[in-house]
């Protein structure tokens, strides 16, 4: 143990509170880096805004950690050098960020607070920017899976739930897919044509591709009829020669469609004005089956 000498005090209190004051002043102008320390106890903390001075002005050694002398920290004196001081040693990070990290970074189970929200690879991310896997933070923007999938989700119960693979496959078998079938064939004119369709049907959509009458002619439709299991339901054919514009108003007949279990019914009309009967029709049909 290091044995310290007497040291006169004065000849009052007044003297001594005085020494106090002064030593106190001493150190703290050491701590803000306003003085250049004249004696170095082994120990000694001084806030140093530029390491070259030290080098450049008081003629000491550095000791440089690894990753270079950072400006604006506390160095402390060993004896024989200074070197950048916090916990045995260890270099500071200081505000400026000049001074960067040489290993983890443990927060002894803390946080770090008032982080920025990070614009680059490599960026911290505050938990703002974060998809949380307890479902508390929604999206704020889309959602680039990047070519990979979402797996493992959980049956659907609302309107905006996301559906599985497995959970639509067995809905469309449930409900019964579309089954689309192209009949071309000839139909007879102004009687009941039966269709086969395969399967019980619910509704069926049928739209006409061609109708060729004795002359050659063609229909052109806008959109599908459809017919739905216990109703007849008439729909409207334009003909036009093949001759005419298609800006030509036409001749406007009517079809009839009902279905019969796994039959389509159609009765075409009587395509008066046209010479000779019915020789091919071409049809689109779009079967949804019977789900009870």
């Amino acid at each position: 143990m290091t044995t310290y000498a007497p040291q006169a005090t004065g000849a009052n209190l007044s003297t001594l509170v005085q020494t106090d004051d002064t030593q106190d002043e001493a150190i703290r102008s050491l701590e803000h880096g306003t003085s250049v320390p004249g004696v170095k106890p082994v120990g000694l903390i001084w806030s140093c805004a530029d390491p070259s001075f030290i080098a450049s002005n008081l003629g000491d050694s550095l000791i440089d950690p690894g990753g270079g002398l950072p400006s604006n920290v506390l160095y402390r004196w060993n004896g024989t050098a200074w070197y950048p001081w916090a916990n045995g040693g260890a270099q500071l990070v200081d505000v400026e960020g000049s001074a960067q990290m040489q290993a983890d970074l443990a927060l002894g189970s803390h946080r770090i607070v008032g982080l920025a929200a990070g614009t680059a690879d490599g960026h911290a991310a505050n938990l703002g920017q974060t998809l949380t896997r307890d479902g508390t933070r929604p999206m704020t923007g889309a959602l680039n899976l990047g070519g990979f999938k979402a797996t493992n989700g959980a049956t659907p119960t609302a309107t905006g739930d996301l559906a599985t693979k497995g959970y639509v496959d067995g809905a469309v078998d449930a409900a019964g897919a579309p089954v689309v079938i192209r009949h071309t064939a000839n139909l007879a004119e102004n009687t009941t044509n039966t269709i086969g369709l395969g399967v019980a049907a619910d509704a069926v959509s049928l739209d006409v591709l061609n109708i060729r009458l004795g002359s050659g002619t063609l229909w052109r439709s806008i959109n599908p009829r459809t017919v739905h299991k216990g109703t007849a339901n008439p729909a409207q054919l334009v003909i036009l020669n093949r001759t005419d514009s298609q800006t030509s108003p036409g001749t406007t007949y009517t079809l009839t469609m009902e279905i019969d279990g796994s039959d389509l019914l159609l009765t075409l009309p009587d395509f008066v004005g046209f010479s000779g009967a019915v020789t091919e029709v071409d049809l689109l049909i779009v079967v949804y089956p019977t789900t009870s």
